[in-house]
């Protein structure tokens, strides 16, 4: 929902509210040229998204190094609260959390950043050759800044063991089609005949692609295979005992009293 809520609102609204914005008094003065303003308007909002990328990697870079915060809630809660043992010291008290007891990693909020750098990867990188460079760097940054506050900062749980990017992963390619339906309806926008029939078998692969994905990973990865559940009862020994197992995913409920 938050994915959904970035990719809305801060990216199309924000892309179409500041094309009509910019092409506004000209298209007071002739509505007819409205189309080919759009068309001509759009690209320019590449800029726009450059330094939104830029600004929120700066400054998500600022607050996880500093961790203003953190240190401000732990110097008052050296102060504020019981402290007579160790262990009453890295206990939380009323919010305020010493540094030996961090927060666990906000990764919703991290991920529908993500979501929108793609976003604007996959629209932009078309029409602006600078816009892979920008965002190339920006992911090179985080990804030095996160590895070394999951190693020395976050605490290692929880684990999902990986649930987290099969979502991501999903949500992704779903951003990949919104964004070749916009570069479509671009492409539409600025007239180019021959350009148009070309670009529908992408889209057609791409949705293909994504159909096969989710049959044949997603499907696979939240159920072991019958293949390999075969392979490990034949591996077995046949003398194994399984009467440990009888009855115990029974629901109390149906147990026979």
């Amino acid at each position: 929902k938050l994915s959904a809520f970035m990719i809305i609102q801060t990216f199309f609204v924000s892309a179409i509210s500041g094309s009509v914005i910019e092409a506004i008094s000209e298209i007071l003065d002739d509505w007819t040229r409205l189309v080919d303003l759009l068309a001509n308007a759009l690209p320019a909002q590449a800029t726009y998204f450059m330094q939104i990328v830029l600004i929120s990697t700066t400054t998500i870079g600022g607050w996880e190094l500093f961790r203003i915060v953190p240190v401000v809630m732990a110097l008052l809660r050296r102060y504020v609260g019981p402290s007579l043992t160790d262990k009453e010291k890295e206990k939380i008290y009323f919010g305020l959390r010493p540094l030996s007891n961090p927060k666990e990693f906000e990764h919703a909020d991290y991920s529908s950043q993500l979501i929108l750098f793609y976003m604007v990867l996959f629209v932009f990188a078309i029409i602006s050759p600078m816009t892979p460079l920008i965002t190339a760097f920006c992911f090179a940054f985080q990804a030095c800044l996160f590895r070394h506050q999951f190693i020395f900062v976050y605490p290692k749980y929880p684990d999902s063991g990986g649930k987290l990017w099969a979502n991501f992963i999903q949500i992704m390619l779903s951003c990949m089609f919104i964004a070749q339906v916009t570069i479509f309806g671009l492409l539409g926008l600025k007239k180019a005949v021959k350009q148009l029939p070309l670009y529908i078998p992408l889209m057609c692969i791409t949705v293909l692609f994504n159909l096969y994905i989710r049959q044949t990973h997603f499907r696979v990865a939240k159920y072991l295979p019958a293949r390999d559940c075969l392979k490990a009862d034949l591996d077995r020994d046949p003398d194994f005992d399984f009467d440990f197992l009888r009855g115990a995913y029974l629901q109390p409920q149906l147990k026979a009293e």
